[in-house]
């Protein structure tokens, strides 16, 4: 460590000048350049009597606690600690911005109050997420990683990854402090006493993320340190308010924590999403066709048919499922009827990769992950359904050496019948192993979406509104509805109906998550009017 630093992290003072700091600064780094690393000692102690002269300070005059030492005695607690607990809460309206107005009068509305908790416990650590009024926790113990959900009393889990890293990430706090006591103002708040405990509050300017919307803002997080123990009681994120700080989100720490803190309740359904991935999958170990190729064999699985005439196709490419890299992509060509298909819905994944491989989870088969698609006629389906023959075409980049080469399969399968259904027969697992596709009104937004992709690249308007009017008539119309509903309107020069489609994402917007895109659309209405 470099000895200018050294002299900083054992006395922060506020330096009198730029000129006076850029001084101690070059004799710091002559004295560390000229002196050999046993015979460093003698030299630190003569550099810090000088610093410490030409600032005003004696070096041997014992300080008090000084800031640096107080963050790094914490630091070192932190570390040493058995377990820690902390909850992290926002403000009312500061989680989501209290700017959006909820009634034509232009009241604002009280913004979302947002919370999740996190424990660690040597190698163990959980996760309580609160949001939009839903609970559920992650856990890791015993060398597994479950996923708990209360409201519907069930926990699956699998096998963990690497250990949890600990929540309160002291090598990032130490950095922030030491970089922050080279500032001239001053960060030591003092000492004050709640319910009895004798607490010191320390401030660090920092970027505060006052909501997951904006970007960080320019505040501080004020410390609040037992003056006993060393260790961290609660961190406040604050912003400059009024010539006074207000507090946007406060973390709050506890460092008793209980191994009954990763326990699942007895009372649950629990089970394995590998086991649960491996019996559904087994269903579709038989290929319907299959094309071998050098590296690899492209396996068809299954197609179905639902009753609104969205095919759903499963396939393996050979990927493992803990590669945790797709590199393939399907389609459908053509089918005997002449139906124009737009691709992909969305909202059905039969397998999900994750960066954590350990969460790696879906449907498996003779060791594979089993990819997926549904296609979505772009003109919904209207009468009697007909039996047809479709063609796919399923794509993989193969490695050579170097060079990349892009395969090709193709598969032309008959379909005869059609489903009562609108999601496929193995729909209810990927519900159970919390992948997209078990919930019917998502999979309906997801093909609404498709189709209106498709007709906004051909400038069909009138398309849209049709598309939007059936996502509001079956009641699961988002904020993108809406927006799109409007868009289409104003090319389409109705301006009544653009008012009204942006008024309705306004209200459906309940998280105050579109509200820039919702201003931005106004702007754009009365600009073209």
């Amino acid at each position: 460590m470099k000895l200018h630093e050294t002299m900083r992290r054992l006395h922060p003072v506020a330096e009198p000048s730029t000129d006076l700091s850029a001084r101690i600064e070059a004799m710091a780094d002559v004295a560390d350049r000229a002196t050999p690393r046993l015979r460093r000692l003698p030299v630190l102690v003569a550099a810090g009597f000088c610093a410490a002269g030409l600032a005003g300070i004696a070096l041997f005059s014992a300080p008090k606690q000084s800031i640096a030492r107080t963050m790094e005695t914490v630091y070192t607690n932190v570390r040493k600690a058995r377990g820690i607990h902390c909850t992290i809460s926002f403000a009312p309206g500061e989680f989501v911005p209290n700017t959006v107005a909820t009634k034509a009068s232009g009241a604002p509305r009280e913004g979302l109050r947002a919370a999740f908790e996190v424990w660690r416990l040597g190698g163990s650590s959980r996760t309580d997420f609160q949001i939009g009024g839903k609970t559920f926790s992650q856990i890791t113990a015993n060398g597994l990683f479950w996923n708990v959900y209360p409201a519907d009393k069930r926990a699956d889990y699998q096998k963990a990854g690497s250990a949890p890293s600990p929540p309160f990430d002291a090598e990032a706090l130490y950095k922030s402090v030491t970089e922050t006591l080279r500032a001239p103002h001053r960060t030591d708040l003092g000492i004050v006493t709640e319910n009895g405990r004798r607490l010191r509050k320390v401030a660090v300017a920092s970027p505060v993320q006052r909501n997951l919307i904006t970007p960080p803002t320019p505040g501080r997080s004020v410390f609040v340190i037992d003056d006993t123990m060393m260790l961290p009681v609660r961190v406040e994120d604050q912003l400059p308010d009024a010539g006074g700080w207000r507090t946007v989100c406060t973390i709050r720490y506890d460092f008793r924590v209980s191994p009954r803190d990763f326990t699942i309740p007895s009372d649950f359904e629990k089970y394995s999403v590998t086991g649960l991935g491996e019996r559904a999958g087994s269903e579709f170990a038989r290929p319907l066709a299959e094309k071998r190729f050098t590296t690899r064999t492209i396996a068809l699985r299954d197609v179905q048919v639902n009753r609104d005439g969205d095919l759903f196709v499963l396939y393996t490419d050979g990927e493992k499922p803990t590669k945790g890299c797709e590199n393939s992509f399907a389609s459908i060509v053509s089918d005997s009827r002449g139906t124009r298909y737009t691709g992909t819905a969305g909202g059905i994944t039969p397998f999900m990769f994750c960066d954590d491989t350990a969460s790696n989870r879906g449907l498996v088969v003779d060791g594979q992950a089993i990819h997926g698609f549904c296609a979505v006629p772009v003109t919904p389906v209207t009468g009697e359904w007909l039996p047809r023959t479709v063609t796919i075409e399923v794509h993989y980049i193969e490695y050579v050496r170097t060079k990349a080469f892009t395969r090709t399969a193709l598969f032309t399968v008959p379909v005869r019948k059609q489903r009562t259904t609108l999601l496929p027969t193995y729909a209810p697992y990927l519900a159970k192993l919390s992948l997209a596709g078990g919930d019917p009104a998502q999979f309906k937004v997801a093909r609404e979406w498709t189709r209106r992709t498709s007709l906004y690249n051909k400038g069909d308007w009138q398309g849209i509104v049709r598309s939007t009017s059936r996502e509001i008539q079956e009641n699961i119309a988002d904020v993108n509805t809406y927006l799109s509903r409007a868009e289409a309107f104003q090319n389409l020069r109705q301006w009544d109906g653009a008012r009204d489609a942006l008024a309705q994402a306004e209200r459906k917007d309940a998280l105050g998550f579109y509200g820039d895109q919702i201003t931005e659309a106004r702007k754009k209405l009365q600009a073209a009017r």
